[in-house]
């Protein structure tokens, strides 16, 4: 039976099993509540092992694997190395090994070792290759599975270094100064390492420090020029008005008026009354009924003709002042 189908089975029992579980809620049944979700488990569980079988089976077709490979390497290990295969210079993008040495062909080299080498994902595996490259080689896979876990670098290029450099440390200078890789070692100088180990583990170290950073294009900041209120006191100078204003006011000073009133009586009476100035209409009115000569003389301020500098509000006060006409008594 397809295992697709098998999976698509398992989801809709899932959806099922689902749905029950809502209707034992809403009952309040737990009994049927718990048996549900011993089901539910089971049925996940038997779902993970299905779909593992399926990515086994989806690997071993788009790779030189058999399943029983796969199994044993691992799906993603499988899935790298056949993508080694298709495209050995892909191993080397996250890397610039461009000045690793001064041969113009050296990473080309790398790239046709790098194409012929199998699977290689545990130590076990990468000793057993060494040793069919290089019989007897002090370079173990042990060494190398540790340098690369150490610096996370790829272990099909650093195993193709070492091999295209000292094969495995038995030829070459690298073979005299446990160094496999030649790291300092440049033909007019030589670098040695207290180990084998030290020397392998000096190769991904370079490796790691030679990778390959996009930076990513600089966007120049745009500048906001920040406005900053103005908070400061103004002040706006007052110009003085020199002109020259003359009004003529009848009632805006205080004026003293002078009454001498003559009767009959041999009684002369001068009363000086001071006037205040009032802005309001009034009417005065002074009647003799005795004869008598009576004279009003009303003195006003003199109109004002200073010189100011501020405008002069005219008064608009009017003042009305009635006086009854002297009698003259010519009667003998």
């Amino acid at each position: 039976m397809d295992i697709n189908y098998l999976i698509q089975l398992l989801k809709n029992r899932l959806s099922a099993l689902a749905l029950s579980k809502d209707q034992a809620f809403q009952a309040g049944d737990l009994d049927r509540i718990n048996t549900l979700d011993s089901e539910t488990s089971d049925v996940i569980n038997t779902l993970a092992k299905l779909n593992l079988l399926a990515g086994i089976s989806q690997t071993a077709a788009a790779t030189p694997f058999t399943e029983a490979q796969v199994v044993k390497n691992g799906i993603e290990a499988s899935f790298n190395y056949a993508n080694l295969l298709t495209n050995p210079s892909g191993v080397l993008e996250p890397y610039d090994i461009s000045s690793y040495a001064t041969d113009p062909q050296y990473q080309q080299k790398i790239q046709t070792i790098l194409s012929s080498i199998p699977l290689l994902t545990t130590a076990g595996s990468i000793d057993a290759y060494i040793q069919s490259m290089a019989s007897g080689s002090p370079v173990s896979g042990d060494m190398v599975y540790s340098a690369s876990n150490t610096y996370n670098v790829d272990i099909p290029l650093l195993v193709a270094i070492m091999q295209n450099d000292s094969n495995f440390g038995t030829v070459g200078v690298g073979a005299r100064t446990l160094n496999p890789g030649n790291v300092g070692n440049t033909g007019t100088a030589e670098h040695t390492y207290a180990s084998w180990q030290d020397g392998v583990s000096a190769v991904a170290q370079w490796l790691d420090n030679h990778r390959v950073v996009n930076i990513p294009a600089v966007v120049a900041p745009v500048l906001i020029k920040k406005v900053v209120p103005d908070t400061a006191t103004t002040t706006t100078p007052v110009i003085p008005n020199t002109s020259t204003s003359s009004s003529t006011s009848t009632s805006t000073a205080p004026s003293i008026q002078t009454s001498t009133s003559t009767s009959a009586t041999p009684d002369t009476s001068t009363t000086t009354t001071p006037v205040t100035p009032n802005t309001s209409t009034s009417s005065s009115t002074s009647t003799s009924t005795a004869p008598s000569i009576q004279t009003s003389t009303s003195t006003s301020a003199t109109p004002d003709t200073s010189t100011t500098t501020t405008p002069v509000i005219p008064d608009t006060s009017t003042t009305t002042s009635t006086s009854t006409p002297p009698t003259i008594d010519t009667s003998s």
